[in-house]
């Protein structure tokens, strides 16, 4: 019966054992870290949101081409561990360096990765740039329904404003993404579909 229960405790010490290991191996110290595991080297992070399980980050890439003129922004979900944070999803889109790709809107679709390989996210989310003056508020709504939801709009400098919006998972995954003035006049667009 000892040898029994002394090989039970020695099991359940190899496998948290195996599983601390293993998630020390997959996890990193700090949230750039963890992204540029994945990605490889970032510029600057110009926002994060912080969610239950982790941090919504916004950054700009630089092309490989450091003399092109397109810059990206980009996206991550990196989640906290036991061990430190590791990458869990995302990505980017590039527009031109001035941002004046359709009066400076822009806007990409994050699906919701619950039930992936990529596990648990607080996504789905719609991210962009919003950099045309006018733009004082971004909506976002179902484009097959009559889903409606206001977006964060976050001033990172003078020239600069990025928004984004997690959305419910039963919103389906088509919208109108608008951008509005002061008044509430519609004045940018941008679909996904």
């Amino acid at each position: 019966m000892k040898k029994i229960s002394a090989f039970v405790t020695l099991m359940a010490v190899l496998v948290v054992g195996f599983i601390f290991i293993k998630s020390s191996y997959e996890s990193s110290e700090t949230v750039i870290e963890a992204i540029e595991r994945v990605r490889g080297p970032i510029s600057e992070i110009i926002y994060s949101h912080e969610t239950d399980n982790g941090v919504v980050v916004f950054y700009h890439r630089q092309p490989s081409n450091r003399e092109s003129k397109y810059i990206g922004l980009s996206s991550e979900y990196v989640a906290k561990t036991l061990t430190g944070w590791k990458w869990v999803f995302g990505g980017g889109h590039t527009e031109t360096e001035s941002w004046e790709v359709q009066d400076g809107f822009t806007a990409q679709y994050f699906p919701g990765t619950d039930g992936t390989e990529f596990g648990r996210s607080p996504f789905p989310m719609i991210f962009g740039a919003a950099n045309a003056d006018q733009v004082t508020s971004v909506y976002v709504k179902g484009y097959e329904n009559d889903y409606f939801k206001k977006a964060e709009l976050v001033h990172i400098n003078d020239k600069e404003k990025i928004w984004f919006v997690f959305v419910d998972k039963n919103a389906g995954d088509r919208f109108i993404v608008i951008g509005y003035d002061d008044k509430g006049i519609g004045v940018a667009r941008k679909f996904i579909d």
